[in-house]
């Protein structure tokens, strides 16, 4: 029997699971829900609009520079609802870490001896590891000698979960599987109905986790999430026919109060700045594109343009400095003869702003859906492609390293604290059986 398929979420789209059979995301079409009722929305949720926003001015032409366009604004296709956005100072300086990054990577340690599922992986403040799995909701942590222990949310219709991190707070979000009947693995009614979105919150690091809580709209498929100064910032996918596309949603807690903000894009990927204020990357019509919330939608740049069959990831640096991730595909038809030029943009791309234009060059030749992680103290940035590693040093070329024997569609984040790198992964016992969720770290 093969082993169980990994689910993602994050920024990074992937399949589900529908009774046992398998169907890609970018396959699978729109199922329509009639919608019953809003969950969780009680008012408005004021925005104040900014105004005069927009990125730096656009890149002079060079081998390894992408034209950017002035910004433009694409504005919110839903009335906006006025808020105050918040301000606060600047995170400090993490210390920086010893140069130059090597691959030594530790014994794996088991995680959960389940690994049905997807899950998602968070490091805090204190350098304590999280994992959720919506295995019923199961969730892991590490204690202060680097050990594992798991507890289960006994939440059986939870669905691509996230976490989160605010302070002394932790926070899973997911969304939850309404009653539904399919006949067949595929097809236009082959995607759960979502009953919306709901989060829970404990402090760190031993109390216990609240109720489950509703916000955001019925038929919302959570695909991005974060918490910043006590507000929820969320990117849903909405597939009932009254609401269908992609929303970014504002949220206060206490009370549930949120707000809807269009974007024209299937996935999203999304960072909150030190100001406060929603980053997301995103492909439309051909072009990849970098937006910062203004109050009313988003102020967009492009980043780059091309064929993709996987979405970007976005990750932000010291002073919000943005760092991207795509993938520039293979033309398609005559595998590439009529179209050279395609065939040689092919492979995984990281870009960044550079005193205002956006720098972007090729890490790899290879293809895949990419992971993205950085290490703040250092600058050194993370991107894994297939079983391989790529790193970026400040001032040096891509360096690349294998990833260790069994370790395949790791889930990557770096601790900002020590820049030590971990990878959580489900391994394969030799009959082909899940043996459970694993980590390991580097250095």
């Amino acid at each position: 029997m093969a082993a169980p398929r990994v689910y993602r979420s994050s920024s990074r789209h992937d399949p589900y699971l529908v009774r046992g059979c398998y169907m890609d995301d970018r396959a699978r079409a729109v199922t329509a829900v009639a919608v019953a009722a809003l969950v969780g929305i009680g008012g408005a949720l004021a925005l104040e609009a900014i105004t005069g926003f927009g990125p730096g001015a656009a890149p002079a032409s060079s081998v390894a520079r992408v034209d950017v366009p002035s910004a433009t604004t694409k504005p919110s296709m839903l009335t906006p609802i006025p808020t105050t956005l918040p301000t606060r100072a600047p995170t400090a300086k993490p210390t920086p870490t010893p140069l130059p990054w090597k691959a030594t990577w530790s014994k794996p340690r088991r995680v959960d001896q389940e690994s049905c599922g997807q899950f998602a992986v968070g490091i805090d403040a204190k350098s304590r590891y999280h994992v959720v799995t919506s295995c019923d909701l199961r969730y892991s942590v590490t204690n202060a000698d680097g050990h594992w222990t798991t507890t289960s949310l006994a939440d059986s219709k939870a669905h691509e979960p996230l976490i989160a991190f605010d302070g002394d707070q932790a926070y899973i979000a997911y969304w939850r599987e309404l009653p539904w009947d399919a006949d067949t693995c595929g097809g236009p009614d082959s995607m759960p109905p979502s009953a919306g979105v709901y989060y829970r919150h404990r402090t760190l690091p031993d109390g216990g986790w609240s109720k489950a809580i509703p916000f955001g709209a019925l038929g919302d498929h959570l695909t991005g999430f974060r918490v910043d100064s006590g507000v929820l910032h969320a990117i849903v996918l909405n597939q009932t026919s009254e609401r269908l596309g992609t929303f970014y949603i504002r949220s206060t807690q206490d009370p549930v109060v949120s707000a809807r903000f269009r974007i024209d894009a299937r996935d999203v990927s999304l960072r909150v700045g030190d100001d406060g204020r929603a980053r997301v990357a995103y492909w439309a019509d051909g072009s990849l594109f970098y937006g910062i919330f203004n109050g009313s939608g988003f102020s967009t740049s492009k980043v780059a343009t091309g064929r993709t069959d996987g979405p970007a990831a976005l990750i932000l640096g010291p002073g919000d400095q943005p760092h991207i991730v795509y993938t520039i595909a293979r033309p398609t038809g005559d595998g590439g003869c009529g179209d050279p030029e395609g065939l040689a943009r092919t492979g995984t791309y990281h870009a960044t702003m550079v005193d205002g234009k956006w720098v972007s060059e090729r890490v790899t030749k290879t293809v895949g859906l990419p992971s993205l992680a950085l290490d703040p103290g250092s600058g050194r940035v993370h991107v894994i492609v297939g079983n391989t590693v790529y790193t970026k040093e400040p001032s040096r070329a891509w360096a690349s390293a294998r990833l260790p024997a069994g370790v395949e569609d790791p889930e990557m984040r770096v601790d900002p604290a020590t820049g030590r790198l971990l990878l959580v992964y489900i391994r394969s016992s030799p009959d082909g059986e899940s043996d459970g969720l694993f980590a390991v770290t580097s250095p």
